[in-house]
């Protein structure tokens, strides 16, 4: 498999937001971790009880909305010896490609984009090989992947995590490219959403892209025990990868 990879891939230019990524998965499910084994889908925004009463705001953000900037991790040659490395771009591919199957999406056009080294900050994990690449989206713009891999004692694969995000029109087909712009657009729209919900604290956030707007949807359960629990919706709507309006609606 890295037969047909350019050798300055391996070590090559440090892909900084993946391990943000792997992190990131735990309280966003937009994308899809393997280990967490969740369905890869489009949610619906959500619907349950009969709303009592619905709240809206909108607000025009500025087109200087700044991205998230990664940390900084060092660039090494791969953990993994040459039979391991060899083996991990193999099973990343097939994970990827087994993830997009079981959500019934295209798992014809997975393809590696880069492959690197990496060490993070101390304490903030062991060196990992990362592999990155593209797959089919959900329409023109393709969806952007990346899986971590660490070494076992003999240098083999020891524990392997992949996830797979929605790309973003205009924004270059990287995973830390289009996690950044994801990420912004999720903060923008769950700072609107305060302005519905002024003293709720967030559950079950998720979020789906449709062209230049990220839907993000979820619970807002009341801080004070005296108010109601109730459901949001959010767009936030995307241009040339910042974020330029947002809108909230909530209901209980």
């Amino acid at each position: 498999m890295s037969a047909g990879l350019p050798p300055k891939v391996i070590g090559g230019v440090l892909i900084v937001a993946a391990l943000v990524g792997v992190a990131a998965i735990t309280v966003f499910p937009r994308a899809v971790s393997r280990q967490g084994a969740a369905p890869l889908e489009r949610p619906d925004p959500r619907s349950s009880a009969p709303a009592l009463a619905v709240k809206a705001a909108s607000g025009v953000a500025p087109d200087s909305v700044p991205l998230p900037l990664p940390p900084e991790r060092d660039t090494i040659v791969s953990p993994l010896d040459a039979a391991g490395s060899d083996s991990a771009l193999v099973s990343c591919v097939m994970t990827v490609k087994q993830m997009l199957s079981e959500a019934a999406r295209d798992s014809s056009g997975v393809e590696i984009t880069a492959v690197t080294g990496v060490r993070p900050p101390p304490g903030r994990g062991p060196d990992s090989l990362l592999v990155e690449g593209t797959a089919h989206g959900r329409d023109a713009t393709p969806a952007v992947w990346h899986c971590a891999v660490t070494a076992n004692g003999a240098r083999g694969i020891g524990k392997l995590t992949a996830v797979i995000e929605d790309g973003w029109p205009g924004v270059p087909a990287a995973f830390d490219a289009a996690h950044a712009v994801t990420l912004a657009a999720e903060n923008a729209c769950l700072e609107q959403t305060k302005s519905v919900y002024r003293e709720y604290d967030f559950r079950g956030v998720r979020g789906f892209r449709d062209v230049d707007t990220l839907h993000v949807t979820g619970e807002a359960i009341p801080l004070d025990n005296g108010d109601l629990a109730g459901d949001f919706h959010c767009r936030a709507v995307v241009r040339n990868g910042r974020v330029v309006s947002t809108q909230a609606k909530g209901e209980r």
